[in-house]
């Protein structure tokens, strides 16, 4: 209780003098370091898992751009995760994926290269190269990856293999800032 109510100590010498951990474990016989500490409460570690968004948008390796676009179209991120099988292969971006084609499509001068750019397979044009964490990773970690890139995607795995279980953006980062500063606020 009194390690729940950050108290780390106590004064008077009607409990005993001041004492640290190793003397007062050096004079038990029943509890080693170790089983102390675990009794001493801990605040718990926010980690990924408990802000990654778990649904999330994605297309397979092998599908057509057109279809890529046509998901960009009827949603609002600007990302897909090229994912097959539980695992994640790379991101296709709205402006990776725009850069492949003409500005022309859509348009009335639109080409038969422009048609045939949208039948490429999205692995033609993913990023293969993205950044990664693991859903036991505690939040904090993130602030620098953040910092760096803001607009970055990051990749969620189980921590005990390659399977994607998530992504994080930055908007998730700072929903669980915001939310720990209204708990600020509130203590």
């Amino acid at each position: 209780l009194l390690s729940r109510a950050n108290v780390d100590a106590i004064q008077g010498y009607f409990i005993a003098r001041p004492q640290n951990l190793e003397t007062i474990v050096a004079g038990s016989n029943s509890l080693t370091r170790q089983q102390y500490i675990r009794l001493l409460h801990q605040e718990p570690v926010i980690t990924i898992s408990n802000i990654m968004e778990k649904s999330f948008s994605h297309i397979s390796l092998d599908q057509r751009l057109y279809d890529a676009k046509v998901k960009f179209e009827n949603q609002e991120q600007c990302y897909l995760v090229v994912f097959d099988n539980n695992k994640c292969f790379g991101i296709l971006t709205e402006n990776a994926m725009s850069a492949a084609l003409s500005p022309y499509v859509d348009t009335d001068a639109e080409q038969k290269r422009d048609l045939a750019t949208l039948d490429k397979r999205v692995h033609q044009v993913m990023d293969k190269e993205f950044p990664s964490v693991t859903s036991s990773d505690p939040v904090s970690c993130l602030n620098a990856i953040f910092l760096k890139q803001p607009n970055t995607i990051l990749v969620v795995y189980a921590p005990d293999s390659k399977r994607c279980v998530g992504i994080v953006t930055i908007k998730e980062l700072l929903r669980c800032k915001l939310i720990e500063a209204d708990e600020e606020v509130d203590a």
